[in-house]
């Protein structure tokens, strides 16, 4: 067993030099940053030479979005025809109108309506009286397992 000198180091000891070698860091960097700029530089002659390459782009219903479509135009201002709609069917159901005038059926506004079954309550059928449809009764089973 070999016992060390009074440094703690043995004979074949070589101190570490203390600071980084500058020139080869500064090498490696400009190395790098020459090899991100060729790549990109060959990247945008690729890029080009594809564009290059591709065929002609076919037109598509989103190709010209100013160009109308062929008649017939259905609606030519469809959030326009949506709030007029709107509004007749909110003018519908806020008013009175004859849904059938032949037979005397009115139209009447929910509210109107939902107070007069408040008021007045729902129809109850007649319990003396038979319904109007009879049920139906079941059909009879056929081919039944036998026991």
């Amino acid at each position: 067993m070999s016992h060390a000198h009074g440094n703690g180091h043995g004979p074949d000891f070589t101190p570490e030099a203390s600071d980084a070698n500058i020139p080869l860091v500064v090498k490696t960097t400009i190395g790098i940053l020459v090899m991100v700029v060729a790549c990109m530089v060959i990247a945008a002659f690729q890029f080009k030479f594809e564009l290059a390459e591709m065929p002609p782009e076919e037109e598509t219903i989103f190709s010209n979005k100013d160009k109308l479509p062929p008649q017939p135009r259905l609606q030519a201002s469809p959030a326009k025809d949506l709030a007029s709609f709107k509004e007749q069917q909110a003018h519908r159901l806020e008013s009175f109108s004859w849904a059938d005038k032949e037979n005397e059926i009115a139209a009447i506004p929910v509210d109107k309506a939902m107070d007069m079954v408040l008021k007045q309550g729902l129809p109850v059928r007649d319990p003396n009286r038979p319904p109007l449809l009879a049920p139906e009764k079941p059909a009879p089973k056929t081919g039944a397992a036998k026991q």
